[in-house]
């Protein structure tokens, strides 16, 4: 996986110290074994956009997160300040080095509404420097930070570059 970092790709680890416990080998090995039992662990949404600099721009600004890939022009990850994946970027049409990935998702936007059937709904720990920053964005606000969204929590939607709505969440403190 290119741009992965490099805890996605390693096995965990199952040594046993020369004087480890016994109850200290045995979590170790549920911990093992329970990984296996579950290898999903993490979600990489993916979106087509029209350009990509411009929407990963955006969202940087938006969500106060990094880029992995800077200035790429057909892919981009936003990053978490711990480094976990919150958003792949990817430009409408083919790609790879020889420009023979084709994903039907991402093929074309004019073959539907970007926004029909997707709302990128973010959690985030500082919504109100998340609001006022999504005020300078000058994209629309679709809802203005509100509890009456099914989590009880405040939450706005404003719609990207793209075309796509995009909810920002307060995080649950308790």
């Amino acid at each position: 996986m290119r741009g992965a970092p490099d805890s996605f790709c390693q096995p965990p680890d199952t040594t046993v110290e020369p004087f480890q416990s016994l109850s200290d080998t045995l979590r170790n090995g549920l911990a093992v074994a329970l990984n296996r039992a579950n290898p999903m662990q993490r979600i990489w949404p993916m979106i087509g956009v029209a350009d990509v600099p411009r929407s990963a721009e955006w969202y940087t600004r938006l969500l106060g997160c990094t880029q992995s890939h800077p200035g790429g022009k057909v892919f981009d990850q936003l990053l978490s300040d711990d480094r976990e994946v919150l958003l792949c970027l990817h430009a409408w049409g083919p790609s790879g080095p020889k420009g023979d990935h084709h994903w039907a998702t991402l093929a074309n936007p004019a073959k539907g509404d970007t926004s029909n059937g997707l709302l990128l709904w973010f959690v985030v720990d500082d919504f109100d420097a998340a609001w006022q920053r999504a005020q300078t964005l000058d994209r629309p606000i679709v809802e203005v930070p509100n509890t009456d969204n099914g989590t009880g929590m405040r939450a706005f939607v404003i719609v990207d570059p793209d075309g796509y709505h995009v909810a920002i969440n307060e995080h649950r403190t308790s």
